[in-house]
């Protein structure tokens, strides 16, 4: 019988943004194939696009623009209003200044404001925009925007009445499709030229149940929102009170919040407080003395703190150097090599995970 040969341990690197540009080792990254699916401009299917699954649109998917209420000329002419009542990149959502989006001649011109950072003023080129796909029937009413740095995102909550409507979709329809058209034909030249690929500026209005499902896939990264749309389980701030829990004879307190709290609405993200209180809770709660004996649990900040430069890094030693000083007074009251089981929670690209590592005295250094 031939000798079973033993299994190469998988490597994985940290994400970090300070690794050592003079020992960089090149590991191949197996990225999922890019999909090559029909794209519909106008109802033509003649026309090819890279674009990621979850944002494809079909020809059933797409309806019908009215005509225009006025004259094409006179549309174009003036800067074109938006309504939008807030405007979301990933998970992080703002407010609209005057719940007014700008259509310029070039670009459209955001003014931001948030709770938690500086107002934002933000000019985006049409000539940057891969596909706008917009629908009123969706709830909220929403239009999403895939930019082609980084295939970046962006949904706007927009706002209409039935009367306007179709006076909204086909301005915005024509509006678009002429100030475009002059503007990136250049661009797709060339990649029509050098790659034989042509990217079409992907402009049209789609039925509520696709928009809906695009809606869902940006905000609650699934294509069914829980339960109803319309219906959904909601928790009521006015319902909640500010709560501190003790564990652990009251020795580690939590003060969980009204925002905390909400966040444990459908849908919502949960931060790091809550994650922090329930990774303690199953700790003290569901663990043996024995089994917390043998487990250490890091905080939620823990291998931010490990991976992300610092203004106090010392910049002639090694990445792996760096990243012990940032962290070691955060485990001067603990031997972690006596432990048994490390317990790391992560968060990256806005979602969490666990990392449990287990037997860590075994591995090689």
């Amino acid at each position: 019988m031939a000798k079973k040969s033993k299994p190469q341990p998988e490597v994985i690197c940290l994400s970090d943004d300070d690794d050592d540009n003079n020992n960089k080792i090149s590991i191949p990254v197996a990225s999922p194939p890019k999909r090559r699916s029909p794209s519909l401009v106008n109802g033509d299917n003649n026309i090819e696009t890279f674009q990621a699954s979850d944002w494809i649109v079909q020809r059933k998917d797409i309806m019908r623009i009215p005509e225009l209420t006025i004259k094409h000329s006179d549309l174009i002419q003036k800067t074109y209003e938006l309504g939008c009542s807030a405007v979301r990149f990933g998970i992080i959502e703002f407010n609209v200044e005057s719940e007014v989006i700008l259509m310029k001649e070039t670009e459209f011109e955001l003014k931001l404001k948030s709770d938690f950072m500086a107002n934002l003023n933000i000019k985006l080129a049409y000539s940057d925009i891969i596909s706008f796909f917009f629908s009123f029937q969706s709830q909220p009413p929403a239009a999403f925007i895939q930019v082609h740095e980084r295939r970046r995102r962006i949904v706007l909550c927009l706002k209409s009445s039935p009367e306007t409507e179709k006076a909204n979709i086909a301005s915005i329809y024509y509006y678009l499709k002429a100030k475009c058209s002059t503007i990136v034909y250049e661009f797709f030249l060339i990649y029509k030229i050098f790659f034989n690929i042509i990217f079409p500026q992907n402009i049209c209005c789609i039925n509520g149940s696709r928009a809906q499902e695009i809606y869902n896939l940006s905000r609650f990264a699934k294509v069914s929102a829980l339960g109803s749309i319309t219906t959904s389980f909601v928790i009521d701030a006015n319902d909640l009170t500010p709560k501190t829990v003790g564990l652990n004879n009251n020795s580690i307190r939590f003060d969980l919040s009204c925002d905390d709290l909400l966040c444990l609405n459908e849908g919502e993200f949960l931060n790091d407080n809550i994650i922090d209180f329930y990774l303690q809770y199953i700790y003290y709660k569901k663990l043996s003395d024995e089994d917390r004996k043998r487990t250490y649990l890091f905080n939620s900040f823990f291998y931010t703190r490990l991976t992300r430069k610092g203004n106090d890094d010392v910049l002639n030693t090694s990445a792996a150097e760096r990243r012990y000083n940032r962290v070691k007074r955060w485990l001067r009251d603990v031997d972690i090599f006596s432990k048994d089981y490390l317990i790391l929670p992560i968060n990256q690209t806005t979602h969490y995970y666990i990392l449990l590592i287990q037997y860590h005295n075994n591995v090689p250094t």
